[in-house]
């Protein structure tokens, strides 16, 4: 056989055995095996910490889920609100990248939110709900389960259509109200008349 039309395979085990004969192969064509299959180590290490069943690790998977278009059936739009939840929860809390995700429920999370704010959260039960989707989907994917991503699918008719609209009211301060994504003219009207109620003559 010609050098020329060496097979590829022939190539690699070149490169494998240190092989180096310019008249057959230019050096530079041949890279080496070790470099061509060589892991990315930031892969493997982002990989390590979705797979650790830890608070870190469901950040890092929320961001794999939307950084690679793993979607589950969901918006962009709704993965971000959901991964957001959790970062205003984690955040919050202050809890430790070590520590297993669940091991505090969605609704006890959110009871110590209240206590450290001295109030509810706005849209509380809301951020409930995403973060019962976030460990759901979390658990079944570390779990093996191999419709993982069609956990939240089958629950998005049921989900709650609202979302949280934050208002700039005065420097400094930034209100927000938990509304319907299909707010009707009427309802406008109510909530006008509602906030007019609210103010001091």
């Amino acid at each position: 056989m010609l050098d020329s039309e060496q097979p590829p395979n022939a190539l690699v085990a070149e490169a494998v055995v240190g092989v180096n004969d310019s008249a057959r192969q230019p050096p530079s064509a041949v890279r080496p095996i070790a470099e061509v299959h060589a892991a990315d180590p930031t892969m493997v290490e982002h990989d390590a910490f979705r797979r650790s069943g830890t608070v870190a690790g469901l950040s890092s998977f929320l961001d794999w889920l939307i950084t690679t278009g793993q979607q589950c059936g969901l918006s962009r739009n709704t993965l971000m609100q959901i991964r957001s939840c959790w970062r205003t929860v984690r955040n919050e809390l202050s809890l430790p990248a070590g520590q297993q995700f669940d091991a505090v429920a969605p609704e006890a999370l959110m009871e110590q939110v209240t206590r450290a704010r001295g109030r509810p959260m706005v849209g509380s039960a809301t951020y409930t709900s995403r973060l019962r989707r976030a460990f759901e989907i979390y658990r079944a994917w570390l779990h093996g389960d191999p419709h993982w991503d069609t956990k939240l699918r089958a629950s998005r008719k049921t989900a709650s259509g609202t979302y949280v609209a934050r208002f700039p009211l005065r420097p400094g301060m930034d209100i927000a109200i938990e509304l319907p994504h299909d707010l009707t003219v009427t309802e406008l009207h109510l909530l006008s008349a509602w906030l007019g109620t609210r103010t001091r003559s």
